[in-house]
């Protein structure tokens, strides 16, 4: 039975740009904005789902793998929600 679960989530931060929080966590957190298929503009497969404008803006992939740890991802949550609430505070 495998011990490891590969999976990829989206995750939206309405009313913080996603490519604002990636530019920032370059350092500490690996991600990706909008959809798989996004080219910088707001995802037409997100805006196809029926996702808000702005929440569309705000979405971000992160991707699990073997090598990720309990640790990293508490560490990496922390560090996502600090970087939202600068860049939502500094509107």
């Amino acid at each position: 039975m495998p011990t490891h679960i590969f999976q990829v989530i989206s995750v939206a931060f309405p009313g913080v740009l996603s490519h604002e929080i990636q530019h920032a966590l370059k350092d500490e957190v690996a991600f990706s904005v909008g959809a798989a298929c996004n080219t910088g503009k707001v995802s037409a497969t997100l805006c196809a789902m029926g996702v808000p404008r702005e929440a569309a803006l705000g979405t971000c992939r992160i991707s699990f793998g073997k090598g990720t740890t309990e640790d990293y991802i508490q560490r990496g949550v922390l560090k996502i929600m600090e970087a939202c609430k600068a860049r939502s505070s500094s509107k």
